[in-house]
């Protein structure tokens, strides 16, 4: 009974986690997704502008 409740704890705390992080199951798209990359300040200094593009 000891090793039957130990075993039950072990698989608790190695499956709880899974349930109690948020997963979200995103299904598959017939198209490519894309992202919006929002433009930001860049080079050595932070003097040029890099546009934002599509990802």
């Amino acid at each position: 009974m000891k090793h039957f409740t130990k075993a039950l704890l072990i698989a608790a705390a190695l499956v709880g986690p899974l349930f109690a992080s948020g997963c979200v199951f995103v299904p598959a798209r017939p198209y490519a997704a894309s992202a919006w990359v929002p433009g930001h300040w860049g080079g050595p200094y932070g003097t040029v502008w890099v546009g934002g593009h599509w990802r």
